[in-house]
């Protein structure tokens, strides 16, 4: 069964804890995913409660919609928000047109949290994890309403300071010092803020592992020299495709893994969608025919493909070749904004390892150093080597990630068991974590 295998990602770290299935519950309140037959038996063969709370994406369990629970506050609180919302309402109604918007959104923003909060109070949840992670974060509130916690871990490596990184969870597990220092920089508040490691390295699919290595085994009996695997975006870049095409079509020492987020953004390429470069459609077919250019499996890590290349090589985003670097690859990236130039200099960490190294501000340098190294390895010897920052990116180095927040909740959930109450029990967990792994993985909660 490949895809059980990658499923249910949210899910990880359960998966390496000793908390009970029985104390878990399932949210389906998304377009994507939603509850289908497929899902519900994997989730029920775990014995985990699946629970949808958005009627509009009942998938094919309409009968698991959770219907409007009795509010989780007294008549006493309940008059207060009453009186709050009140002096909102006179508010708005007495200002100028901007803060009139604003008091609206802060309302709307405390009535939904608060349906959330009626929701997992009447569930008992004592812990909250949630994918998403930018807008109008409800679900934090939420939580804090209903005496429970939100816990997020990291799932992208950031190139700089940005909103999404501005963590409002009451506990967040970071990759490492590098993520750190840009949650800090985009005014994190989570007050407990600790390094678990990158749970990436831990990700492997072995028949999508062995379906690579068999096709980089056929492409060295073409007699390919070597192999970059690509690391795509979700945003269409046709121009990078149509330079990669091209140099595969004119060096039959060149093969190409294309390593895509879900194969859609190579799916829309190849498919004429998002459309930009009108000569792709020939360069594409060209490029098939020399039978050196493959699309590895949906279910591959990024690790799978640092397994079976050379080389790595991304764009955008650094979170792919983080993980690859950090399982011994050596990695590329193409820098179009010239990140290391601007005001996310202080974060450009792969750029400071210095140039001609793992970052080039464009292909026909990156393809020039390629061939310069395999021509001779000592002209450049550390091209792709990210060895250097690896500390940074993860200072454990290891496959342990969700195995350290399995543990980290695990201990939360004893507090509240021994009668602890949610703030102690949070510092309680957040002491055994630093006493176990140091307090050096641990910035905030101490």
């Amino acid at each position: 069964d490949q895809p059980n295998k990658m499923m249910l990602d949210d899910l990880s770290w359960w998966k390496d804890s000793t908390i009970g299935p029985e104390r878990i519950r399932y949210f389906y309140d998304r377009i994507t995913p939603q509850p289908t037959t497929e899902r519900l038996k994997k989730t029920n063969a775990l014995g985990i409660q699946s629970i949808l709370l958005d009627s509009q994406f009942c998938g094919d369990a309409p009968e698991l919609f959770l219907k409007k629970p009795e509010p989780h506050k007294n008549i006493i609180n309940l008059f207060y928000d009453l009186l709050f919302s009140g002096k909102l309402l006179f508010r708005a109604l007495f200002s100028d047109q901007l803060t009139r918007s604003v008091v609206s959104i802060i309302h709307w923003y405390y009535i939904k949290s608060e349906g959330l909060a009626d929701i997992y109070k009447h569930l008992g949840i004592r812990a909250l994890f949630y994918v998403n992670e930018s807008g109008f974060d409800v679900f934090s509130l939420a939580a804090k309403s209903a005496d429970a916690i939100r816990i997020g871990f990291q799932f992208t490596c950031l190139t700089g300071i940005e909103p999404v990184a501005a963590r409002s969870h009451e506990v967040f597990f970071f990759w490492g010092q590098h993520d750190i220092q840009v949650a800090l920089d985009s005014s994190c508040v989570s007050k407990h803020m600790l390094i678990s490691g990158c749970f990436l390295t831990s990700r492997s699919n072995p028949q999508a592992l062995d379906e690579a290595r068999s096709v980089v085994s056929g492409y060295r009996k073409l007699g390919v020299k070597y192999v970059l695997a690509v690391f795509d975006t979700s945003e269409p870049v046709p121009n990078f495709y149509q330079f990669l095409l091209e140099w595969l079509i004119e060096d039959p020492k060149l093969g190409l893994m294309i390593k895509s987020k879900g194969g859609a953004t190579w799916s829309n390429l190849t498919q004429g969608k998002n459309r930009v470069n009108d000569n792709l459609d020939n360069t594409l077919q060209l490029a098939r025919n020399t039978q050196r250019i493959h699309l590895m499996s949906g279910y591959a890590s990024p690790g799978d493909a640092a397994l079976v290349s050379d080389f790595t090589l991304g764009l955008h985003s650094i979170s792919a070749t983080a993980a690859a670097a950090l399982q011994g690859a050596r990695v590329l990236y193409v820098d179009y904004e010239r990140l290391d130039q601007g005001a996310q200099s202080p974060y450009s960490i792969f750029h400071s390892l210095g140039p001609e190294r793992c970052v080039f501000y464009d292909l026909k340098s990156l393809r020039q150093a390629v061939l310069n190294y395999y021509i001779d390895p000592k002209s450049n010897p550390h091209l792709g080597d990210a060895s250097p920052i690896l500390k940074q990116l993860d200072p454990f180095q290891d496959i342990g990630a969700s195995r350290r927040i399995a543990e980290y909740v695990g201990w939360y959930i004893e507090g509240l068991d021994r009668g602890l109450g949610r703030d102690v029990a949070t510092f309680s967990a957040t002491k055994q974590y630093a006493e176990k792994w140091g307090k050096d993985k641990v910035f905030r909660g101490l």
